[in-house]
């Protein structure tokens, strides 16, 4: 008997192992410089208490004293908004036991400043508002910003790809070269350094030292970069 042996031959898609075309791979930078168009501040009013109801009681009567100096300095009420509130209780530890000595209510309020003008004297009227040794109100964190931020960060990828070209065509002209078309781009986060003014802690020092010494903010720049990384056929 004869014995055959079935060969299969499996084709198989044949890929190139490397790139059919020489390449530039370059890094660009885009900064944008803007001017601040707002202020936002996130104000953080504390009652405490014996008990969780005149927590409350002292946190509403703090709160409205905030809202009055808001409105005084015509704050629109859209502008105004809590982000958080809670009841909580303070216990004190004692030779292992657990003791209620009384409450906080916390309410976190964020506020946007559009009159940057306005961004001294409010945080001057948040300062002279607290009696004593009372530090119920606090700025907890303050920045300047804009509401067109979007806008700017295309700016700022739009001023990277044009520095990425720039380069590219610097590099390739000194290789003898011409630059083909773009094969890759890669972007990376997109930073921002927004000014921040001085807090309400550090104002109050100034204002016990002497009540004209603590400066007017500067609003600065706000400053957007943006890098990307591009590859280049010639």
């Amino acid at each position: 008997m004869k014995k055959y042996l079935l060969c299969v031959l499996l084709l198989l898609p044949n890929f190139a192992s490397a790139a059919d075309y020489d390449s530039l791979v370059v890094r660009g930078e885009g900064e944008i410089h803007i001017k601040p168009e707002i202020l936002r501040l996130d104000i953080q009013i504390v009652g405490k208490a014996k008990t969780a109801k005149a927590a409350q009681t002292m946190n509403a009567e703090e709160t409205a004293k905030v809202n009055g100096i808001l409105k005084q300095m015509h704050i629109a009420e859209k502008d105004m908004q809590t982000m958080n509130y809670s009841v909580d209780a303070s216990y004190d530890y004692t030779k292992g036991k657990r003791i209620l000595t009384g409450y906080a209510a916390n309410h976190s309020l964020q506020v946007t400043v559009r009159n940057l003008e306005q961004a001294s004297p409010l945080m001057d009227a948040l300062v002279d508002s607290q009696d004593g040794d009372n530090k119920s109100i606090t700025v907890s964190s303050s920045h300047y910003d804009t509401e067109k931020m979007r806008d700017y960060e295309r700016d700022a990828l739009t001023a990277a790809m044009t520095n990425a070209k720039q380069r590219a065509e610097v590099l390739a002209r000194a290789a003898g070269k011409n630059l083909k078309e773009v094969r890759h781009i890669s972007d990376s986060q997109i930073n921002l350094r927004n000014p921040a003014p001085m807090g309400l802690a550090r104002r109050a020092m100034f204002a016990a030292a002497d009540a004209s010494a603590a400066p007017e903010l500067s609003a600065g720049e706000i400053i957007v970069t943006s890098s990307v990384t591009v590859e280049y056929s010639f």
